[in-house]
């Protein structure tokens, strides 16, 4: 799951540098008035406006999932806080006997 979110952070983090630097190349040759230039800066600008509505609406889908996660796991804690109790302390012992492990 820890990979799925690093390359979905540098997935949305590399679309952000691509727009802005798009739009940093749209500014820097806006003087120039060539028509074919002018039909792609339209064409680019079309395409930068889909891309940050697709990240925006990428990221609304990773927050639900995140929240719905949570209320599965807040669901399972109420209904078998027994094995819950367990998972974590065999958690908490495995982390324990690790760290303990790696002072020798």
């Amino acid at each position: 799951m820890d990979d799925y979110k690093q390359q979905n952070g540098s997935l949305a983090s590399s679309a952000r540098d691509l727009a802005s630097n798009a739009e940093e190349l749209m500014r820097q040759t806006a003087a120039v008035s060539n028509d074919s230039i002018a039909v792609l800066r339209e064409k680019l600008q079309e395409s930068l406006k889909v891309a940050r509505t697709q990240i925006a609406n990428a990221q609304d889908y990773a927050v639900e999932r995140g929240k719905q996660a949570v209320t599965a796991t807040d669901t399972y804690v109420h209904e078998k806080p027994w094995q819950a109790i367990a998972v974590a302390a065999l958690f908490g012992a495995l982390i324990g006997f690790i760290s303990s492990g790696s002072r020798r």
